[in-house]
């Protein structure tokens, strides 16, 4: 469950923003798990140490993978080059109606593998719950200003989808709709959250 949460994390993450930015915030976090988990290894320090090495290469892994589910991830230099050589346009919708499914496919097989070659046999240092209860009863209920990160986030997120949202209802191409597409083109979208 540790590696799924931690490569699903990874891959969310890197679905809107870049890889680079992912791997470096998310690797502290790895080694931190790995801190905790050896102090309760006593002896079985092989598991540990696949486990480790697991945990290090999902953290690039699952950026890699998520990075490719959004415009905004991996995938610009792509978008940029089918639409200027080839001519062909993808809104943000289409992308992720395309990249989505094989991002689910391969974080699958991801953490399958993973899983399968590096986790089994891995001792939970004891009371690792308790620890983590303990931790998230100190950390307290959201600020107001993380809840307006998470709503700026959601507004965002919602513009840059809105327009494939309203073509899955048959309402793509109503007037509004096309206005709608017109003045909020992604670039728009992306500066209304930046300023929120």
């Amino acid at each position: 469950r540790m590696l799924l949460v931690y490569a699903g994390t990874c891959a969310l993450l890197s679905m809107w923003i870049s890889n680079t930015a992912t791997t470096a915030m998310m690797f502290p976090i790895g080694l931190s798990i790995i801190a905790h988990l050896s102090r309760g290894a006593r002896g079985r320090q092989e598991p540990l140490r696949k486990f480790a090495l697991a945990l290090m290469l999902v953290t690039s892994f699952a950026a890699s993978i998520g990075g490719m589910g959004t415009p905004v991830g991996t995938p610009p230099n792509l978008i940029g080059m089918l639409e200027h050589i080839v001519g062909v346009d993808i809104t943000f919708f289409s992308w992720m109606a395309l990249a989505v499914p094989i991002v689910a496919l391969l974080f699958i097989y991801l953490v399958a593998q993973f899983h399968f070659s590096s986790v089994r046999g891995l001792p939970a240092a004891e009371g690792s719950t308790a620890m983590v209860r303990e931790e998230l009863a100190k950390l307290g209920r959201l600020t107001l200003g993380q809840r307006n990160v998470g709503l700026a986030f959601g507004v965002t997120v919602l513009l840059w989808v809105l327009p494939g949202l309203l073509a899955l209802a048959g309402s793509g191409e109503t007037p509004l709709a096309r206005r709608y597409a017109e003045a909020m083109p992604e670039g728009v979208a992306a500066m209304v959250g930046a300023l929120l």
